[in-house]
């Protein structure tokens, strides 16, 4: 058997049933995340079959385990990710890369995100045309001077979010200096230091779009933190449209990816290859549409203060 370097979470193996099928899932921190996920386990239930990543962070996972472990056969099929401390294990990018070309590569399917340069089967969201949705609206409310915090610098949503905001501040013709685009990584944390690197800019953008909402929500609450008010100083809008987003003060402008269709879908897509194996037909990368949320974090340009 060849060596895939598979680094498990030993703390898992004592807790959590075993099942044929495995789906690993990037970390669970947040409501979108566990929709994602709840949207595969509905679609296993409907086909009779249990994906089994357990993830030990919350009372609300736990109560939502399936209460039944059904079989598919004696096959077990994988769809790989990052590794964090709630997974049951993780997988080195370069030997996931190294599947491709395996007889069973069919069976591996990205959720969310993929691998670039890779020809596994994907299922994701319209991270740029959401992106351009986000720079649209700021772009309607009069802003001109537009910055961008980031998510982690080598992952591919990031990657997507920035090079489409780039473009599309070029399609509108408008400047971009480079400190208006600050480092980040999907976090809460991230998004306070952004909005420290914001605070000490002299020429500030009247308006951030933020990788992801808990940028978004990060970067508001420490500007509350030095008497910056949001969106009377600066517009602030995030990506993912989350639960909390439309109940934090003020709530939060996002890009809304439906995650329990997204993850609905990535279990239908896998299945139908377990059922078919020698179909050609099946759909290999399905981009799903995201939408523009107009909340109270986003407003006209407030030359008075900004």
């Amino acid at each position: 058997m060849p060596t895939i370097n598979l680094r498990p979470n030993k703390l898992t193996l004592y807790k959590r049933p075993r099942s044929p099928l495995w789906q690993c899932r990037y970390k669970l921190d947040n409501g979108e995340w566990y929709r994602q996920s709840t949207g595969t386990d509905d679609q296993a239930e409907a086909e009779d079959i249990a994906f089994k990543l357990y993830y030990g962070a919350g009372e609300r996972e736990k109560n939502n385990l399936p209460q039944n472990t059904r079989k598919f056969g004696n096959v077990a099929r994988y769809a790989v990710t990052r590794m964090t401390e709630e997974l049951d294990g993780g997988l080195d990018i370069e030997v996931v890369k190294s599947l491709e070309k395996a007889s069973k590569a069919k069976f591996i399917l990205f959720a969310c995100e993929w691998i670039e340069d890779a020809n596994f089967p994907s299922v994701r969201s319209e991270n740029e045309e959401g992106t351009r949705k986000a720079i649209k609206h700021l772009y309607s409310l009069g802003h001109r001077k537009i910055g961008h915090v980031t998510g982690p610098k080598h992952n591919v949503l990031a990657q997507a979010r920035k090079e489409a905001f780039i473009c599309e501040l070029k399609t509108l013709k408008l400047a971009l200096k480079s400190q208006w685009i600050i480092s980040g990584d999907f976090s809460l944390a991230a998004g306070c230091i952004a909005a420290q690197a914001w605070i000490a800019l002299e020429d500030r953008p009247t308006a951030v779009f933020c990788a992801s909402d808990q940028l978004a929500l990060g970067f508001i609450a420490e500007l509350s933190r030095h008497a910056y008010t949001v969106p009377d100083h600066v517009s602030v809008m995030g990506f993912d449209d989350i639960d909390f987003a439309e109940q934090y003060i003020p709530s939060l402008t996002s890009i809304r990816q439906d995650r329990f269709f997204l993850g609905e879908t990535a279990a239908s897509m896998l299945m139908q290859r377990i059922e078919s194996p020698d179909e050609d037909s099946h759909e290999h990368t399905v981009i799903l549409p995201v939408s523009l949320v107009v909340r109270e974090s986003t407003a006209p340009l407030n030359l008075d203060k900004c």
